[in-house]
C-alpha cells in the first residue's frame, strides 16, 4: 500500500511539473505577442496617423483586457529618426517595429543570434517580405 501511495505521488508530482512547464511556455509566448502589439500599434499610431504615443497607448492599449496586470513593466522608446518603435516587457521580450513610407508599420521579427539583419532593399528602403 506504501509503495502504492509512493507511486501515486510521485506521478502526481511529475504531472504537475509538466503542467508548470507547460503553462510557462505559453507565458512566455503570450508575453512577446503584448510587446509585439505594443510596438505595432504605437509604430502605426505615431507614424502613420500622427498621433501622440502616450495618448495613443493610454487609448488604444491599455484598455484591453489583461494589459492593466503588465502595464507598469511595458515600455516603449521611438526613435523618429529611423521610424523604429521598440517595445519592451521588464527589459525583455523585446518586439521592434518599423515604419516604412508607402508601406506602413512592419514587426520585425529578430534576427538569430550571429545572423546580421539584412540589407534594406535599394529601391523600397526596406526589407523584402
Amino acid at each position: 500500500m506504501k509503495g502504492l501511495w509512493c507511486c501515486g505521488t510521485s506521478c502526481l508530482l511529475l504531472l504537475a511539473a509538466a503542467a508548470a512547464s507547460l503553462a510557462c511556455a505559453r507565458l512566455g509566448s503570450g508575453l512577446h505577442v503584448t510587446t509585439g502589439l505594443v510596438s505595432h500599434n504605437v509604430c502605426s499610431e505615431v507614424f502613420v496617423s500622427g498621433r501622440d504615443p502616450d495618448v495613443a497607448y493610454a487609448e488604444i492599449l491599455r484598455p484591453r483586457p489583461g494589459m492593466g496586470l503588465i502595464d507598469r513593466w511595458i515600455a516603449y522608446a521611438i526613435d523618429r529618426e529611423r521610424g523604429e518603435v521598440v517595445a519592451t516587457l521588464r527589459k525583455g521580450y523585446e518586439a521592434r517595429s518599423v515604419y516604412r513610407t508607402g508601406l506602413g508599420c512592419r514587426l520585425n521579427p529578430p534576427a538569430p543570434i550571429g545572423v546580421p539583419d539584412p540589407a534594406p532593399h535599394p529601391e523600397l528602403g526596406t526589407v523584402p517580405l
